[in-house]
């Protein structure tokens, strides 16, 4: 007897599990196809019993694998950022009793703040309350005691509090999208004191390219160093540029003129508290961009 075919929502489930442990759209992708050819070499015992659960135990340790393996090498070259998803390939990932809609799962704020926990208490906040397993689902795919479950979601909660959304989806989206449009307009003009007004004092610069291309390795504080090498960027020369939405949130997306170590090709978001910006995300690894449509 062979086992049952995954299904198109296994995919889907698998692929937003993964997403949400690794904050990569390729590494999740990887672990989803590793995951099939396990079901193909190493077939589950009951081939009678459902195979989601079967799925998503094996996705959920070879992430666990995957995140301790980059703890150990911590070889990422310059700052880490959570790659761009589209929407579509976020949503419908949360269960019926999950505390977290899909997309509040995804957001940028909130894989950021996931990056605090170590790999098991990163797991059992999304397994319960982004994906809404219960306890016992929980402590089952992660062989451990359903207490064990309990005092870990409940210091993994708190650990995050502070980057869950506190306000409707589209409400939040206006806003950060008319930030991101007076930010960079404010930039391109080098206005210094707009600049200044929409960034949090302690507001920092983030460009993620993983040594590909010439990019800042530490973070920018503060008005005047962004400024500073964004007036630089902007001299170069742009082929075309959008209004996006990646993650439930705003960005824009730029493709430059081709360049010798530049990024051809960068996404822009924003980490947003209240009315001020906190964070400027730039995407330049290739593994962190969606691909083309």
């Amino acid at each position: 007897m062979k086992p049952a075919t995954p299904t198109s929502r296994d995919r889907a489930v698998l692929f937003g599990l993964c997403y949400r442990m690794l904050g990569c759209a390729a590494d999740a992708e990887d672990v989803v196809q590793e995951t099939f050819a396990r079901l193909v070499e190493r077939p589950p015992a009951d081939l009678e019993a459902p195979l989601r659960p079967w799925l998503v135990r094996v996705a959920t340790n070879l992430c666990l694998d995957a995140l301790r393996r980059r703890k150990v090498r911590g070889a990422y070259f310059g700052p880490w950022l959570p790659g761009a998803v589209e929407d579509v390939r976020l949503e419908e990932f949360a269960g019926p009793e999950a505390r977290l809609s899909s997309l509040d799962s995804a957001r940028v704020a909130f894989l950021v703040a996931l990056e605090r926990l170590d790999p098991r208490s990163r797991a059992v906040l999304i397994l319960r309350d982004a994906m809404g397993l219960d306890g016992a689902e929980c402590a089952d795919l992660l062989a451990i005691s359903e207490g064990n479950v309990r005092v870990i979601l409940h210091r993994a909660r708190r650990t995050v509090a502070d980057a869950e959304a506190d306000e409707p989806s589209d409400s939040r989206f206006s806003r950060q999208a008319e930030l991101l449009r007076r930010l960079l307009a404010a930039i391109a003009l080098q206005d210094a004191t707009t600049v200044a007004a929409l960034l949090t004092e302690d507001a920092v610069s983030l460009h993620d390219a993983n040594g590909e291309y010439t990019a800042a390795v530490r973070p920018l504080r503060g008005a005047a160093q962004i400024l500073e090498l964004y007036g630089r960027i902007g001299q170069r020369g742009i082929r075309a540029w959008a209004e996006v939405r990646y993650n439930g949130e705003p960005a824009i997306e730029i493709d430059y003129e081709p360049a010798p170590r530049l990024a051809s090709r960068a996404v822009v978001r924003l980490v947003v508290e209240g009315d001020r910006v906190a964070a400027i995300h730039v995407l330049l690894a290739h593994r962190k961009l969606p691909p083309r449509v």
